[in-house]
């Protein structure tokens, strides 16, 4: 008996063991720092103040009247920070920054509806300027040399968005100091930057805008190192004004004066740097170390002008070029289903389409339309879709048997 309860003591720690599994990844992204450049407010995290006092914190600008910021959470986005107004940075982080999450993190700009009746066509106007507070003899520690300041550093995802009404783009404006050094001195530094209706002004000693992996945009405006004071005569006093990985725009426009380093890129719509976009607008010039990366559908019949795979049930096909370099901000959705899943290379199933890889198969057979699938860019709360593709799967009289045999179409 006593053996037995040992055995069924295993076997109940190790279920919970595997239930605490999914968990733990799931929050491993989840900041739990949060600090922004607040006078009287530098040593205050963000995080540790909402979980104590929530469900909102809200922090009064000292430098611009009916200007603030709250820290809120909300399921399926996480913690969100959203500036008011005309938002100004009035305080210098002690880890030498304007403002520093060490997770993930959405920041919204936006405006009240008071202001809004005041000023009709103004929208959010934020600044974080590491080298007006420091240039400001006011400023306690104004003389200390600015070296290796940095303005925004997210130790995460890092996704700015602009959700109101208003017409015009809000704008972010991020400095970082003007020194040059071969470190530091960046705008915005994150593992994944992504931009929804935003115009973001970045400015650095040594990188505009700095994304570890991936820079994702729609119909928003990059200007990096665009700043008059970036400019000593003829000479530039940073090195780069764009790095990443992957940078994928939609509907939208880059402007830089610094060097840009990046390894892939994607573009389209209005905007676009992809040469094969006629309409691409976007400003940028093409870096000749860069190249143009297709993370669209592999598809081998063309239908009807739209790209489209016909095949047997259960039967496979390529779904994707190299997927395993697909950044995490592109998704696949199935726009008549429920499901929209990150492209992860890994097995997972749809209603209709089972994935694994850049290979696919159908796991029931479709109506005579097809299945639709999009390939989707995903930036905050829009979307862009990059590709389309529509998998048709028809049956042999053998596998009329076997599909009623099987109890799919219980399901289906």
């Amino acid at each position: 008996m006593k053996k037995m309860k040992k055995i069924i003591a295993a076997f109940m720690a190790m279920a919970m063991l595997l239930c605490m599994i999914p968990v733990t990844v799931s929050a491993a992204n989840e900041p739990t720092e949060l600090y922004v450049g607040e006078v009287n407010k530098v040593k205050d995290n963000l995080i540790e103040e909402l979980r104590v006092n929530g469900p909102r914190v809200r922090v009064e600008s000292v430098r611009e009247e009916n200007s603030f910021y709250e820290i809120t959470f909300e399921d399926g986005v996480g913690y969100v920070l959203t500036f008011y107004n005309l938002y100004p940075m009035s305080s210098v982080l002690p880890k030498k920054c304007g403002l520093y999450c060490d997770g993930d993190l959405t920041v919204r700009l936006d405006v009240t509806d008071d202001f809004m009746r005041k000023y009709p066509n103004q929208n959010a106007n934020i600044v974080f300027d590491m080298n007006d507070y420091f240039e400001d003899p006011k400023n306690e520690g104004s003389e200390l040399d600015t070296t290796g300041y940095n303005g925004w550093v997210v130790d995460g995802t890092l996704t700015i968005e602009c959700t109101n009404k208003v017409a015009d783009k809000a704008v972010l404006n991020v400095d970082g100091s003007f020194v040059r050094e071969s470190k530091g001195s960046t705008g915005i530094k994150a593992k994944n930057i992504l931009l929804n209706n935003v115009q973001i002004n970045v400015n650095g000693g040594f990188i505009g805008i700095d994304a570890e992996d991936t820079i994702g945009m729609i119909n928003s405006t990059l200007n990096a190192n665009m700043d008059y004071r970036l400019r000593n005569g003829s000479e530039r006093l940073f090195k780069y004004s764009i790095r990443t990985m992957n940078l994928l725009e939609a509907i939208s426009a880059i402007s830089e004066k610094g060097d840009i380093s990046l390894k892939a890129y994607w573009g389209s719509g209005e905007g676009g740097i992809n040469p094969n976009d006629k309409n691409d607008n976007s400003g940028m010039e093409r870096d000749p170390h860069a190249y143009v990366y297709d993370y669209g559908f592999y598809v081998e019949k063309n239908i009807n002008g739209e790209k489209s795979k016909s095949l047997r049930w259960r039967e496979a096909f390529q779904m994707f070029y190299n997927p395993d370099m697909i950044p995490g901000c592109v998704y696949i959705a199935n726009p008549a289903g429920i499901d929209t899943r990150r492209i992860t290379g890994k097995q997972y199933k749809f209603n209709w389409v089972h994935i694994s890889g850049n290979s696919a198969s159908i796991h029931r057979p479709t109506t005579s339309a097809g299945v639709i699938l999009e390939e989707r860019l995903v930036c905050g709360s829009a979307y862009y879709i990059m590709d389309t593709c529509r998998v048709i799967g028809t049956l042999k009289w053998w596998q009329v048997v076997l599909y009623y045999l099987s109890f799919d179409w219980a399901t289906a």
